[in-house]
């Protein structure tokens, strides 16, 4: 059988040294115009993602505050965030310049992801129609493999690997389909 523990009070600790310092509660004061504009400016040069962001914005404003007193008062004023939440701010700026509309948890952008070409060079409308053109030139037949087919299709656009075609082809169907709809 379990002993019970719910009836029986918790084992007394001894108070250690640190539990017994007090720390003094000070009335906070009034942030100044100098010291307001000072705070921008360090917000401007320490963004977003900065480790330790408000603590080292506390220390080189050298006034005694501590990294919370300086995130509670940006936050109140509005700071260099323009009204924005920092993590928002901080969404929008990895994301680049397509819009960003949040709304209840997800966000979504003005631009659509195929038009970001990452470590790729942007396809242009000659070869898109090049790409076309080669698909219609090689159908898939039960004779040919998916492997020669593709490098003849990357063969007849120029400039692209197979695979560079066949995200291409993905990309361009997605945006038929997007369309369409």
């Amino acid at each position: 059988m379990q002993a019970d523990y719910r009836d029986k009070a918790p084992p007394r600790v001894a108070p250690t040294a640190a539990a017994s310092v007090v720390t003094p509660v000070v009335a906070a004061k009034p942030w100044g115009a100098p010291e307001a504009k000072a705070l921008e400016k360090a917000m401007k040069q320490f963004p977003v993602g900065t480790a330790h962001r408000w603590q080292v914005i506390a220390d080189i404003l050298g006034s005694g505050r501590t990294g919370d007193d300086v995130a509670a008062f940006a936050k109140a004023s509005g700071g260099a965030s323009s009204g924005r939440d920092d993590y928002e701010s901080f969404l929008i700026s990895r994301k680049g310049s397509g819009e960003v509309v949040a709304d209840g948890g997800s966000s979504t952008r003005g631009t659509a992801f195929t038009d970001v070409m990452v470590g790729e060079a942007a396809w242009t409308g000659e070869q898109d129609s090049k790409l076309v053109a080669a698909i219609k030139a090689n159908p898939k037949t039960a004779g040919i493999d998916d492997k020669s087919r593709w490098a003849a299709i990357a063969a007849a656009v120029g400039g692209k690997s197979a695979s560079e075609c066949v995200k291409r082809v993905t990309a361009l169907k997605e945006i038929a389909a997007q369309q369409k709809a």
